[in-house]
């Protein structure tokens, strides 16, 4: 159908598809009731139409909402009406409970309402019988049940079942033979290893055989023609037969000849060989060197020989097994010399300078002596050497008795009104120090030094400080631990050489560890030291003994320590992974506050008889 444009007047029924133009919506008959969307905005922007519709509702009593309504405030509530349970409780019949909390406080004593109330630990006259935890059924079990694996050491469980292997012990027998699995088997030594090329005599010996090497005419003796003489060992003259007539080898073949007969020798010239017998009478031309035994350098009787040689003794006295006197190639006299009278001072002064090459006594090589020295000068350089006079053994005393040296827990503070050191003298000259002082350093407070003009004696000496000295260290910023450290200084009064002892008061914080079913993990202030043990030592592996019934195991220290490498108990199991670390701040009785500690407390409550657990770092 096409378009239809123009006017119309009359009524339309039926469907109708396209645009109507130009029709007024107001001049429809029997339209609906509607706002436009701008009237819309216009209500519901009026503040006015708004509070005005609100207070006409009011006016009129109507309620929209239960907010509007305060139940205490509503009147001509008609009789009976029940809007809580608290309205009926009292109209309850008598006895009637609705309510737990009704009943708490009418209980009898000792009533438990709730397990809340109950420690079972604390539970008296429990009837025979009754288990609330294995803990109470081990030592009734049979003789031999395991409730544990902790409790069988596999190498003594009998009746394994064939073919369980839990070592490789039981297979090495079943390998095959020369089979090695470990080095345990292996003994290496050069007897035992076939291929390993060694030689001993023997074998040298044998290879120089075989290759008919002589290295000894040993060897070759037996190969000589019969008879053959290679060395004079094998003659003895008195068996040589075909001695020509008059050979003489020995003056042995002549004496018996001589013995009872006097030889008369009238004149001789020429030479002489031989042995002779006499006063020498006569005898003339004969050199010191041609008689033998003579010694021009030596004067000897029965026991005591002086002699003159180019050693290191250029001459001395010698008398049985004592050198009495000497004089060295270096002029060095030695001796006695008890006896000698009426020396000038010249006499016993070197008359010209000495070097010294050697270390000799207490001179050392290339030291000089000019001439003029004194000899006893010099032989109390060689022969004494000094030794200052020393101080040593440093001890605090306080009323006395002596001051701790161990280990001491922060804020521990010594006092002391004494010191004690060991004195002594110096050698030769006997001289005990002086200029003594004792200074004090380290501490957080009391540090000092004080210098003393008492005269000091050998052995042990008391030293009165005039007025107490009082030192402490009552925190340690960083480090593991601190140094009260006290020293005393002296001088020697010969050599002037500075003599020092002392002595170090070590301070920590301390460890803490025990057993308490109270949970710690969120310990603060001094909690610590109300349930735990203080242990006060240094930073190590530390082993304690806990003792706990359903409570927790703890050991804490210092964090600055570092985190524990393992933690073992009684049987030395690794149980590190049984414990939960925790990091607080706590503060400790003896007075020093917020240091950070490592508290390991184990994840759960245990019992356990008195057992030594290690803490290792």
């Amino acid at each position: 159908m096409a378009d239809y444009t123009g006017t119309f007047s009359g009524s339309f029924t039926g469907s109708f598809t396209g645009d109507l133009v130009g029709v007024d919506y107001y001049d429809l008959e029997n339209s609906p009731p509607t706002i436009t969307p701008h009237q819309a905005n216009q209500i519901t922007a009026n503040s006015n139409f708004r509070e005005n519709f609100k207070a006409n509702l009011n006016s009129q009593g109507l309620i929209s909402s239960s907010a509007q309504v305060d139940y205490g405030s509503v009147s001509n509530i008609p009789s009976g009406i029940v809007s809580s349970s608290q309205q009926t409780k009292d109209y309850l019949p008598s006895g009637v409970v609705s309510s737990s909390q009704q009943t708490i406080q009418n209980l009898p004593n000792g009533t438990i309402s709730g397990s809340v109330q109950v420690d079972y630990g604390s539970i008296s006259n429990i009837p025979s019988g009754i288990v609330s935890s294995s803990q109470q059924t081990i030592q009734n079990l049979p003789n031999g049940t395991i409730s544990s694996s902790v409790q069988v050491d596999y190498g003594l469980v009998s009746n394994i079942p064939s073919g369980i292997v839990s070592s490789s012990q039981q297979t090495k027998d079943y390998l095959p033979s020369g089979t090695i699995s470990s080095s345990q088997q292996i003994t290496i030594t050069e007897s035992q290893i076939s291929d390993l090329v060694h030689y001993t005599d023997t074998d040298v010996k044998n290879k120089l055989n075989v290759e008919g090497v002589i290295s000894s005419s040993q060897q070759i003796v037996a190969d000589l023609p019969s008879g053959t003489i290679s060395s004079s060992a094998q003659v003895d003259y008195g068996s040589v037969s075909n001695t020509p007539s008059g050979i003489v080898s020995s003056s042995a073949q002549i004496v018996s000849n001589l013995v009872g007969q006097d030889v008369v020798v009238q004149s001789m010239s020429g030479s002489f060989s031989g042995s002779f017998e006499g006063d020498g009478s006569g005898l003339t031309n004969v050199p010191a060197s041609g008689v033998v035994g003579l010694n021009l350098t030596r004067i000897s009787t029965t026991n005591v020989t002086a002699s003159v040689s180019e050693g290191t003794d250029t001459f001395k006295i010698t008398s049985g097994s004592e050198t009495p006197f000497s004089i060295s190639n270096q002029g060095i006299i030695s001796g006695t010399g008890s006896g000698l009278l009426d020396l000038d001072a010249t006499e016993t002064n070197i008359q010209t300078t000495i070097l010294s090459n050697q270390n000799v006594g207490g001179v050392s090589s290339g030291e000089s002596f000019v001439a003029g020295t004194d000899v006893e000068d010099i032989l109390r350089q060689i022969l004494i050497q000094f030794i200052p006079s020393d101080i040593n053994s440093l001890l605090l005393r306080n009323d006395s008795s002596n001051v701790s040296t161990g280990v001491r827990e922060v804020n521990s503070t010594i006092t002391t009104d004494e010191f004690r050191i060991t004195v002594s003298q110096n050698d030769p000259n006997l001289l005990t120090p002086i200029n003594l002082s004792l200074t004090g350093s380290g501490g957080t407070s009391g540090n000092f030094e004080n210098y003393y003009g008492t005269s000091l004696s050998d052995g042990t000496n008391d030293i009165t400080i005039s007025s107490d000295e009082v030192l402490n260290i009552n925190t340690i910023p960083s480090a593991n631990s601190a140094n009260i450290t006290i020293t005393a200084r002296a001088e020697d009064p010969t050599d002037g050489s500075i003599l020092s002892t002392s002595r170090n008061y070590s301070y920590v914080y301390p460890f803490y560890y025990g057993a308490t079913s109270t949970d710690l993990s969120s310990a603060t202030g001094t909690t610590l030291e109300t349930y735990l043990t203080k242990l006060t030592q240094t930073k190590g592996t530390k082993s304690v003994t806990l003792v706990a019934t359903s409570e927790y195991l703890y050991f804490g220290y210092p964090s600055r320590y570092g985190d524990l490498s393992t933690i073992k108990d009684g049987n030395n199991f690794d149980v590190t992974s049984n414990f939960t670390k925790y990091t607080r701040t706590i503060d400790g009785g003896n007075g020093w506050n917020s240091v950070s500690y490592y508290l390991y407390r184990s994840t759960t409550t245990t019992t356990i008889t008195s057992q030594t657990y290690t803490f290792t770092f």
